[in-house]
């Protein structure tokens, strides 16, 4: 069945009708980028609608759209803004040149403002939830890299591109399920090894200048209690259900066929919020937060740590925390429902205020790179080490049983 294409078309003529030049990296990256970009630009309406010029609006919702397909830090996103903004970035004339020595100093000194615009996180949101539309679709441009012409025939016919975009999920599926178990071994392997190195140079010193110490027992709580956590947390992350496929492909074909009913998106420059409601919310946000920390403490303290330990314990609790909802959040990357269940809804209300301070704590952390740098080349070095080396024995005796026949 043939189907009348909108999405193909504005790819096409996103690089001048030449499809070969698309379909290869890293053009094929910045097609899609842009092609997300304009295509959510045009979906996302800002209320209210003089707040943002539409200028402004394309360039946030580019943010987000860097920030979602392809992950990039900020430092990244920067610089492909400026090469957004910037066509003739690469082959400047002297004019050119002139205004970039007068604008880039301004964006620079702006970016922070610009990054971390008020409606961003709304933004991402959105475009956390389609950005697995462009990633199979970019998953099916590299099928016909070598045969661009054949591309909008494929993607024409609905079977034939439902064949396609199965393919691609299964793909991403199988590999998002391999990257899901490695993540919670070498996460919860990294806590109790971490713990290791943190007991023997920070705690027991620490604890020892206020004239206290450990015994067997409390240092087997130390050591068992965020790995335990930490084990907990992952263990119940699994990639998206079996009913997330048929959202999915219902999704992409709303993005590639014209005749498709479109959804769009609104999202609020400033939310009008009951400022009786808001203070009950942030006072319930506030007492989750300290609950939580204030219950780990607890059961550090009943168990009889020193009060040093107790104190970094519980913080390492919270850097825990965040590690999960990072992993659970990856754990999504295929989803397009935002919906969520109970058990879902009560383990956000638990996890995300004590994963605010872990992700405070982490943002610190790395300001401080010598003693980051200690810590990955103490620990994580060795595991990525160790975890190559498994995998790629895995993978040799894969091969050694392929050839009995």
């Amino acid at each position: 069945m043939k189907q009348k294409i909108n999405f193909m078309t504005f790819i096409i003529e996103l690089a001048s009708c030449e499809i070969e030049e698309i379909l290869t990296n890293p053009v094929k990256e910045r097609s899609l980028l842009h092609a997300m970009t304009d295509i959510m630009t045009s979906r996302i309406r800002v209320l209210p609608e003089s707040g943002l010029t539409e200028q402004e609006k394309k360039t946030h919702v580019f943010i987000a759209t860097c920030r979602t397909l392809f992950d990039l830090d900020d430092h990244f996103i920067l610089y492909e803004l400026i090469k957004y903004s910037y066509p003739d970035w690469s082959t400047p004339d002297t004019a050119s040149l002139s205004q970039l020595s007068i604008d880039i100093p301004k964006l620079w000194i702006e970016s922070p403002k610009i990054l971390e615009h008020p409606i961003s996180r709304q933004l991402y949101t959105v475009c956390e939830r389609i950005d697995t539309v462009f990633m199979l679709i970019g998953d099916i441009m590299d099928q016909y890299k070598d045969s661009p012409q054949k591309l909008a025939l494929a993607l024409g016919d609905k079977a034939a591109l439902r064949t396609h975009l199965l393919e691609a999920y299964d793909k991403r599926y199988s590999s998002l399920k391999s990257r899901l178990l490695r993540l919670a071994i070498f996460s919860t392997l990294s806590v109790f090894l971490s713990n290791w190195v943190t007991f023997f140079i920070i705690e027991v010193p620490i604890a020892s200048w206020f004239y206290e110490g450990f015994n067997i027992i409390t240092a087997a709580i130390d050591f068992a209690v965020p790995t335990a956590v930490m084990f907990a947390l992952v263990s119940i992350i699994h990639p998206p259900p079996a009913e997330n496929v048929e959202h999915v492909l219902s999704t992409v074909y709303q993005f590639v066929y014209a005749d498709e009913k479109k959804k769009h998106y609104d999202v609020y420059l400033k939310k009008r919020r009951n400022p009786v409601f808001t203070l009950i919310m942030t006072t319930l946000y506030m007492v989750m937060m300290l609950g939580v920390l204030g219950g780990v403490a607890w059961v550090f303290y009943i168990a009889r740590l020193p009060v040093t330990s107790v104190i970094f314990d519980t913080f390492t609790i919270a850097l825990t925390f965040f590690a999960a909802v990072l992993i659970r959040n990856k754990a999504k990357e295929l989803s397009v429902d935002d919906r969520t269940s109970i058990w879902e809804f009560l383990l956000d209300m638990i996890s995300v205020p004590i994963a605010r301070i872990g992700s405070i704590l982490a943002n610190k952390w790395k300001e401080y790179n010598v003693v980051a740098i200690l810590f990955t080349f103490l620990i994580e070095t060795p595991m990525v080490v160790i975890f190559d080396f498994i995998e790629n024995w895995s993978q040799y005796i894969k091969e050694r049983r392929s050839e009995l026949h």
